[in-house]
């Protein structure tokens, strides 16, 4: 994999990552798909930042999670302690911001492929969290999606308590977007990436990007709002 980060070539040398667990963008960013004990469990990513990379670390929590979703960091780690330094990176920050910025819709990918690694079958759990909020009428939002998504796939691919894959070598798109939503509230890519953007705008004082499933309805979750309107001019995917 060409120009690769330092980090991540030393971290395969140590047999900490294998290349197949490395991805990356047309844009520079990298991430890994296997959990780091050096990190606490977190996964590594770079952001290409001058002639070289800053390091970030995010987390992922599925179905069986009390929060379950994705969180991701903006301070930057000290590669050679292996430790997040506490301060927030102006590199990483200014990286998310940019509608352009790829990172987030790879970081979404990967998580999507966590559920489903993490279940090994084809019938996924939707989060405690999700049912909680379902039948107490609060996940509204949400389960209309799901109802919609259904109509789309004219099949039922979530019936607000499963998700049904049909074939786990070949992932559709309409059961990634139930995974995606039901896990992060967020229903699409372009959202979740809209989402980072959101907690890395100028003068926010986030330390991080929290994407995870709750009562709360943000900017980004607005499928026809000006965040995700701007994500979708600026990504096509």
């Amino acid at each position: 994999m060409r120009n690769m980060p330092e980090l991540f070539q030393e971290l395969i040398r140590q047999g900490c990552l294998a290349d197949s667990n490395i991805y990356t963008t047309k844009d520079g960013f990298f991430a890994a798909n296997h959990r780091l004990v050096q990190l606490g469990g977190g996964y590594l990513y770079a952001v290409p930042s001058g002639d070289g990379y800053v390091y970030g670390v995010f987390t992922m929590a599925d179905q069986d999670a009390l929060d379950p979703g994705v969180v991701i960091s903006f301070a930057a780690l000290d590669e050679k302690r292996m430790q997040m330094t506490g301060d927030i990176s102006k590199a990483i920050k200014a990286y998310f911001r940019r509608p352009q910025a790829e990172g987030g819709y790879l970081i979404a990918r990967i998580f999507v492929e966590h559920i489903i690694r993490s279940g090994q079958t084809r019938h996924i759990s939707l989060p405690r969290y999700f049912e909680n909020f379902y039948r107490q009428g609060k996940g509204g939002r949400i389960s209309r999606f799901v109802e919609i998504n259904n109509e789309d796939a004219v099949h039922t691919v979530c019936d607000q308590e499963m998700i049904y894959i049909r074939d786990l070598e070949n992932v559709s798109d309409f059961e990634k977007l139930a995974i995606l939503a039901t896990h992060t509230g967020c229903t699409s890519f372009h959202s979740f990436a809209a989402g980072v953007r959101y907690y890395a705008r100028p003068f926010s004082k986030e330390t991080g990007a929290q994407l995870t499933l709750s009562e709360t309805v943000q900017p980004f979750h607005d499928v026809g709002g000006k965040w995700v309107k701007k994500q979708k001019n600026a990504v096509k995917e």
